[in-house]
């Protein structure tokens, strides 16, 4: 089986113009690399369009239909793993630029699910998701089955409030002692890189049944269950180019959070993550 250093799963929506930055930042920044593009189908031009990337850039391609973020990405983590070796398999939007990426042998014989500094066009730091605090989460959680069961923006609110305290107080930890890495519940799904074992451990990584949305808080349960550390470190780093949302943006969308999260909810109460 031909062993690659990285392989990367790249879902790819409707725009593939962003893979430009994409593959050259892979270019200058990585090596020892395969990439694996799957192609959530949107109209026969973008997957033309998808298709024509990987054959340029020697790349694997799949065809899906579009279930969304969580089974698209599994279909890429399946065919990963069935095809190649690899030390490290990394998920990523279309959408990030690599800037570095060379912090990652110490990871390499452990089993360990590692998000990077992952940086926004707007100068916003979109790591780590959720902190180290247990407490913290605990009423995070409790704060979000309240805000979607009853449709309460007010409690949606409090929910992110509690998130952003997790977030402030675990990055200061991090300035205060000079730290380079640190143990979180969960991590940015715009990119992430898991070590072999890691992979092995939590397949399937997502769940199909969640469309879009709440994916890292599944990965956060679904890896504190099974044992499997998620690291923030901030010697590794991307650009995410797109996925600014605004306030009004979360709004708009509040029916898919909504969904999702009630899928995960049921998940969580029948007892999938204990």
């Amino acid at each position: 089986m031909e062993h690659y250093k990285h392989i990367f799963v790249v879902l790819v929506y409707k725009n593939t113009d962003v893979l430009n930055g994409f593959f050259q930042s892979l270019e200058e920044k990585v090596s020892d690399y395969k990439v694996i593009l799957v192609n959530s189908f949107y109209d026969d031009i973008s997957e033309a369009a998808c298709k024509k990337w990987a054959v340029d850039k020697e790349c694997d391609f799949i065809s899906v239909p579009n279930k969304g973020y969580g089974a698209g990405n599994n279909v890429g983590i399946k065919y990963a793993i069935e095809h190649y070796d690899f030390d490290f398999l990394v998920i990523s939007n279309s959408d990030i630029i690599v800037k570095k990426l060379d912090a990652l042998d110490k990871y390499i014989d452990k089993t360990a699910v590692i998000g990077p500094e992952t940086i926004m066009l707007t100068g916003k730091r979109q790591n780590p998701g959720q902190g180290t605090y247990p407490i913290l989460i605990d009423i995070y959680f409790k704060l979000c089955k309240i805000a979607y069961t009853k449709d309460s923006h007010f409690f949606i609110t409090l929910a992110h409030i509690c998130s952003r305290i997790n977030k402030i107080i675990t990055r200061s930890r991090i300035k205060l002692f000079h730290l380079k890495e640190i143990q979180v519940f969960s991590i940015h799904g715009s990119f992430f890189i898991m070590t072999k074992k890691a992979v092995m451990k939590l397949v399937p990584v997502f769940s199909d049944e969640m469309f879009l949305y709440n994916e890292e808080l599944y990965l956060g349960l679904s890896a504190k269950q099974k044992g499997v550390p998620l690291f923030f470190s901030n010697e590794n780093e991307v650009t995410h180019l797109e996925g600014a949302s605004s306030t009004a943006d979360f709004w708009k969308q509040f029916p898919q959070f909504k969904e999702s999260f009630l899928i995960l909810n049921g998940f969580i109460e029948e007892g999938r993550f204990l």
